[in-house]
């Protein structure tokens, strides 16, 4: 959401360009995701593979 490397413009670009894409927006939170908010991308990559 705050990423000021790669605006959310970019992402969202990018995921339109990919079939079956799905963008999650981490809020409060740069560039780093992993590192920022561990538990948010925890998350979505667990729902991610249990579809």
């Amino acid at each position: 959401e705050d990423d000021a490397i790669t605006p959310r413009f970019m992402s969202e670009d990018m995921a339109d360009a990919i079939a079956g894409a799905k963008l999650v927006v981490v809020p409060d939170c740069g560039h780093l995701s992993t590192l920022e908010r561990p538990e948010a991308v925890n998350a979505a990559l667990e729902a991610w593979l249990a579809a």
